[in-house]
């Protein structure tokens, strides 16, 4: 008879109670990535150039400026 985690006691357990604990945790680790995912895939992002960039006047439209800057947003979001 094969006894395995006795302790020096006269019944052991089962290996799987030894990987339990990493178990858990693992699962613990899955559930916050996951709850973090659904938070950020809810967030609205509003996102405006300041009146400088938009020349001396404001009625410049600065759409390269714009798409440059929420590149770098997007970017910055997924770091």
């Amino acid at each position: 008879m094969v006894r395995v985690n006795n302790y020096g006691r006269k019944y052991g357990l089962s290996p799987i109670f030894r990987a339990l604990s990493s178990v858990l945790m693992l699962e613990n680790y899955r559930t916050a990535d996951e709850n973090t995912a659904k938070s950020k895939a809810k967030k609205i992002i509003h996102q405006i150039m300041r009146e400088k960039c938009l020349g001396p006047s404001g009625d410049r439209r600065a759409f390269e400026e714009m798409a440059y800057s929420h590149d770098q947003l997007m970017k910055a979001w997924r770091n």
